[in-house]
C-alpha cells in the first residue's frame, strides 16, 4: 500500500513539472517583445529630411526607405545639426559624400548665403569634424571689396568669383578686412566687359596687385574680358561655363605670394 502511495506521489510531481514547463514555454519573452515593438515603431522625418528625400528622389516616409537610405538620411541630419548648433543658424543640404574613396563630407549653406556659397564639413579619420564655414564670410567680403577697389582705380565694371582659397579666421561674428589680413589667401576669376587694350591690362594688373598687398592677402587672380551680353548674364551659377563658351584668353594674371612677391602676366 505504501508503495502504491509513493508511486502516486511521484506521478503527481511529474504532472506538475510538465504543466510548469508548458506554461513557461508559452510565456512571451520580454526581450523579443521589446525588439518587435522597436521594429514597428514609426519614426517621422523632419521637414529638412523630407526636403532632402524629395531632392534625392527618395520616399518621404521613413518606413518606406531602405535600411541604407535610412542610414544615409540620418547621417546627413546629424552633420547638418552639428553645423546648426555650432554656428547658431539653420543649414540647408547641397550634397553628401559617404567617403568610399575620399573623406566623408557634406556641403551645406546657411540662411545667410545661397546654394552656390556653400560650406564643406569634412569628417576626419578620428571622427572629428572640420568645416570651412568662416571662409564663406571671407569670400563674400573680399569679392565685394576687390570689385569696389578695381572699379575705383580703373573706372571699369567688374564681376568677381572666388575659385579657391582659405582662411585661419574662426570667429564669424565680426568679419572685416583687418581681421583677415595676414591669415587668408584667395584666388579669383574676374570678369570685365568689352575688349581692353594692353595698357588697360597693365593698369588692371597693377590695381589687383595693390589690392592684395594693401590688405595683407595673397593669392592669384585671372582677369577675363567678355562681351557686354555675356558680362550681363554672368552669375555664380554660370560664370565657369561663360568663361569656357567665350573661349578667350586671360587678359591679365596677377600672382601675389605670401612673402609679397608679385608676378603680373
Amino acid at each position: 500500500m505504501k508503495r502504491i502511495r509513493r508511486m502516486s506521489l511521484v506521478l503527481v510531481c511529474i504532472l506538475i513539472l510538465m504543466q510548469v514547463t508548458v506554461l513557461t514555454s508559452c510565456t512571451p519573452n520580454s526581450n523579443n517583445n521589446n525588439n518587435n515593438e522597436g521594429e514597428t515603431t514609426v519614426k517621422e522625418l523632419n521637414s529638412r529630411q523630407v526636403s532632402i528625400c524629395e531632392d534625392l528622389g527618395l520616399p518621404t516616409s521613413y518606413d518606406e526607405l531602405s535600411a541604407e537610405q535610412k542610414k544615409k538620411i540620418t547621417r546627413i541630419e546629424e552633420l547638418l545639426s552639428y553645423l546648426d548648433k555650432k554656428y547658431t543658424d539653420a543649414f540647408s543640404y547641397v550634397g553628401y559624400y559617404e567617403g568610399f574613396l575620399e573623406k566623408e563630407r557634406i556641403e551645406a549653406y546657411s540662411s545667410q548665403f545661397n546654394e552656390y556659397e556653400y560650406a564643406t564639413l569634412t569628417v576626419q579619420e578620428d571622427g572629428s569634424f572640420i568645416d570651412d564655414y568662416p571662409f564663406q564670410f571671407v569670400k563674400r567680403l573680399v569679392r565685394e571689396d576687390i570689385i569696389s577697389y578695381l572699379s575705383d582705380k580703373t573706372g571699369f565694371e567688374y564681376k568677381a568669383y572666388i575659385v579657391n582659397g582659405d582662411t585661419k579666421l574662426t570667429d564669424v561674428s565680426s568679419v572685416n578686412i583687418s581681421a583677415i589680413s595676414g591669415n587668408t589667401w584667395v584666388s579669383f576669376t574676374v570678369f570685365v566687359s568689352e575688349e581692353k587694350t594692353e595698357q588697360d591690362a597693365k593698369i588692371i594688373g597693377n590695381a589687383i596687385s595693390d589690392w592684395y598687398k594693401t590688405n595683407g592677402i595673397y593669392g592669384s587672380t585671372n582677369v577675363v574680358a567678355v562681351g557686354d551680353d555675356a558680362f550681363a548674364s554672368i552669375n555664380y551659377e554660370n560664370y565657369e561655363s561663360v568663361k569656357r563658351e567665350q573661349d578667350v584668353e586671360n587678359l591679365v594674371t596677377c600672382d601675389v605670394s605670401a612673402s609679397g612677391d608679385v608676378k603680373i602676366n
